[in-house]
């Protein structure tokens, strides 16, 4: 009898230490949260100084409400001397940090989706392969519109990592998408990115119906012909609108020499609207003229 006692004794101790712990953790877990909100409060409401430190103490803090008020209220603050302490704060964190920065590249807020790339690009290798299943994911939130925006924003940050050469696929795919903010921030991505490559895609986007989205393309061709675009350029004076050809004739203009021998060439092409596209560069260039009947 006494043993068995003895066992019931042994149980009830340790489910009461197992109740203890428990109500310990709660109680900390509470204290802590009251703590972060308390800092919160000090971050919406309080001068630059408290600002600072609660920005500065939020990041020592860590945890997902640590970060949570990091991304949601500093990077929203008026201040961008806070927006940056915020971001320096969730760099400083790394991996912790990485989930969280990644779904606020889908805010709605502009403010927390740049200071969210930076954060990305400041903590470098650790978010790569997170960035990279993002970059793949085409359900996110299942939400497609907001899918392909969080696509082109992690293509972007990789690139800025580490020219990752998987950013250039997704973001030429996001110049078709039926929101044409998102085809904006893909070209303008494009712009950064700087391969000739998007020039066929960039022509086709300067067809846009958002006059927004043409000019963006037509500014973004400016950045980032050159001699490797030539080929694409004069395939792209076939087309049917005349603002198309002229801002294509001008920008094989400022390619210059290296698109001459092309230009001639295409001085014997079946489509007339490249046959005199062609003469009208080259006649401009004032280079030598071998040109056929049109």
């Amino acid at each position: 009898m006494n043993y068995y006692n003895r066992m019931l004794d042994n149980t009830l101790k340790t489910r009461t230490i197992a109740v203890l712990i428990s109500l310990c953790l709660f109680f900390v877990g509470c204290s802590q949260q009251a703590k972060i909100d308390r800092l919160i409060n000090k971050l919406q409401k309080g001068d630059k100084s408290a600002r600072v430190m609660a920005v500065e103490k939020l990041g020592k803090i860590g945890g997902t409400s640590a970060i949570e008020a990091l991304i949601n209220v500093g990077f929203k603050s008026y201040d961008k001397d806070i927006q940056m302490k915020a971001i320096e704060a969730l760099v400083k964190m790394e991996v912790p940090a990485i989930g969280s920065l990644i779904n606020a590249l889908g805010a709605e807020n502009k403010d927390i989706q740049q200071n969210a790339m930076t954060a990305l690009v400041g903590i470098g290798a650790p978010a790569v392969k997170p960035l990279i299943t993002t970059l793949k994911n085409r359900d996110m939130q299942k939400n497609p519109r907001l899918s392909t925006a969080v696509r082109v924003r992690a293509a972007l940050v990789l690139w800025k990592i580490n020219k990752y050469h998987g950013s250039f696929d997704p973001l030429v795919t996001a110049l078709k998408d039926s929101n044409p903010d998102t085809r904006i921030e893909a070209i303008r991505a494009l712009a950064e990115i700087g391969n000739p490559l998007a020039t066929g895609p960039l022509i086709a986007a300067m067809k846009d119906n958002d006059y927004s989205v043409k000019y963006e393309a037509g500014e973004t061709l400016d950045k980032i012909v050159n001699s490797r675009s030539t080929a694409p350029l004069i395939a792209g004076l076939k087309d049917g609108d005349s603002d198309v050809r002229f801002t294509i004739k001008a920008l094989l203009e400022k390619i210059g020499t290296p698109a001459v021998d092309h230009l001639i060439t295409a001085l014997k092409d079946k489509n007339s609207y490249i046959r005199v596209g062609a003469a009208s560069v080259l006649w401009s260039m004032k280079k030598d003229l071998r040109v056929v009947d049109t």
